[in-house]
């Protein structure tokens, strides 16, 4: 358990140490164990090409403040070695300078005759990266599927109509009169009656069939 609990606080340590270090940036001694100094013919140009520096770094010159001094230039007055018109002026001896943006930075000796000398240095400092927005991916658009109409119910098809015709009513036979043959001696009908009854009969049967 004691094990565990002291790898875990060593652990914790070194990640803690990380992010100071990357939060307070990298600190660099201008040309290393020679300062900053005229003397020697120290590289500076060749120096600073070795490294690569960030926003966040900070630049230290160790120098003789009887002897030297720093200044911070533009491009031209860096080429041309003039120091009348600084940007920024350092003499404390021990310096340190935190850069604060990306790009050029030109330091050279104020003192007469150390620029010419090879006393300067550019600092180029990178840009930090930046990370890049998630590609979005493509849109997918999705074209609404039209609803289909619940099928109209046809209306039943009307069965045709059979139109049944009355069948007449067949009237009952009309019974026809038996004529008794004349009784001996009785007299006959006269024509007159007969024509009456036939007439009669007719009428009736025709009635009877309209």
């Amino acid at each position: 358990m004691a094990s565990f609990s002291k790898k875990t606080m060593i652990f914790f340590m070194v990640v803690v140490g990380l992010l100071m270090q990357i939060s307070i940036g990298a600190v660099y001694k201008v040309g290393d164990d020679d300062g900053w100094t005229a003397l020697g013919g120290v590289d500076y140009e060749g120096w600073a090409g070795s490294k690569t520096f960030h926003v966040g770094d900070t630049i230290v010159f160790e120098y003789s403040a009887e002897r030297h001094n720093v200044l911070e230039v533009t491009k031209e007055a860096y080429e041309s070695c003039d120091a009348t018109t600084p940007l920024a002026t350092y003499a404390t001896g021990k310096d340190s300078i935190t850069i604060k943006k990306s790009g050029h930075h030109f330091f050279l000796c104020g003192v007469t005759g150390h620029c010419e000398a090879g006393q300067k240095v550019d600092f180029n400092v990178v840009q930090a990266a930046t990370a890049s927005p998630p590609s979005s991916s493509p849109t997918t658009s999705v074209l609404p599927v039209p609803e289909t109409p619940p099928p109209t119910a046809s209306p039943p098809s009307s069965s045709p109509t059979t139109s049944v015709l009355p069948v007449p009513e067949t009237p009952p036979p009309t019974p026809t009169p038996t004529v008794s043959p004349p009784k001996s001696g009785a007299s006959l009908p006269s024509t007159g009656f007969l024509f009456t009854i036939i007439v009669g009969l007719a009428i009736f049967v025709r009635l009877a069939y309209n």
